[in-house]
């Protein structure tokens, strides 16, 4: 498995504070399966030397996780650089954009605002969509924006939904109409530390199987397989296998 969305790299934003957390959470997702992971810290960056500064410091904690895997001498999952781009209106002043795409890919994971979507925030959508393939990250936390959906898939986007989703009674019903509705194509933890964001696509997955099915589950990990090769992921839609609702016992 391949978790597709992560705060793991250290001293970058409200995620992994050291290498020994980062570390701690690498061995925890390899115990439950995972083999690689996206790390995408928040950007936030609107102008030039603020989107360089952010890469800088990326690239410096990326270097020194890597130099601590390396060390390690233990099983870990891979680590692919990337971002959590957060959308605003202003994001097209800023240049470069494409070192934050997702392991040199054309990919771009984009956080929508959790303030009102305008017509300012679409447009700056669209033309980013011009040149990136766009990978929306934690499409359920946004169900209070659903009368907007028809007009986001408009621009083509993938879709990934977090592993504690799967995971909480509330989200349930969210998750399933996106699943129903061809608006999963990714999963990630989205883990920020070991305590209440840890790592668990494990459990997540188990979920996924008993709920939608095994083919379900591969149809995820293909998707994120094919991204990190570049390659066009595949959509399809999903359906609780049984009647049952999908925390039943």
């Amino acid at each position: 498995m391949i978790d597709f969305h992560s705060h793991i790299l250290p001293f970058m934003d409200d995620g992994a504070h050291d290498i020994q957390m980062s570390m701690e959470m690498l061995r925890q997702s390899y115990a439950q399966g995972v083999r690689g992971v996206v790390a995408t810290s928040h950007g936030r960056a609107i102008k030039r030397e603020e989107l360089n500064g952010y890469i800088e410091q990326r690239q410096k904690s990326y270097d020194a996780l890597t130099d601590a895997i390396r060390s390690a001498g233990e099983p870990l999952p891979k680590l692919y650089l990337g971002c959590e781009l957060s959308l605003n209106t202003e994001i097209l002043q800023t240049e470069a954009i494409s070192s934050l795409c997702i392991a040199d890919t054309n990919y771009l994971l984009v956080e929508m605002p959790y303030t009102p979507w305008t017509t300012q925030h679409f447009e700056s959508l669209d033309a980013l969509s011009t040149k990136y393939r766009i990978i929306l990250a934690h499409l359920e936390r946004f169900m209070d924006h659903k009368q907007h959906f028809a007009t986001l898939l408009d621009f083509d986007p993938i879709c990934q939904i977090n592993s504690a989703s799967m995971l909480t009674p509330k989200a349930a019903k969210d998750v399933e109409f996106l699943f129903r509705n061809e608006m999963v194509q990714l999963i990630g933890t989205d883990m920020h530390n070991l305590t209440h964001r840890p790592p668990n696509l494990g459990k997540a997955a188990d979920k996924i199987k008993k709920i939608y099915g095994a083919d379900c589950l591969a149809h995820l990990n293909e998707n994120a397989e094919a991204i990190l090769q570049n390659q066009s992921v595949s959509f399809r839609k999903f359906k609780p296998k049984t009647i049952f609702n999908m925390f039943h016992k």
